[in-house]
């Protein structure tokens, strides 16, 4: 039986969750491991977090709506 449209966008939009969640958790692992070292990683880690959120609270909408 085929999937529904929507059985795929709401696979969709729990795998694009799940990737967020581990863009998350790879630049908290590269912050550790920096040290202090790579002032870029500092500079960019908050507007990299924002955006994170940002597509974050799009997908958990367009899932909420399905």
């Amino acid at each position: 039986m085929p999937k529904t449209i929507r059985k795929v966008l709401l696979e969709k939009a729990e795998s694009a969750l799940n990737n967020i969640d581990r863009l998350d958790e790879y630049l908290f692992e590269m912050d550790q491991l920096h040290g202090g070292r790579q002032p870029a990683i500092t500079r960019m880690a908050p507007s990299l977090i924002d955006g994170h959120e940002a597509i974050r609270q799009l997908w958990k909408y367009l899932k909420s709506q399905l």
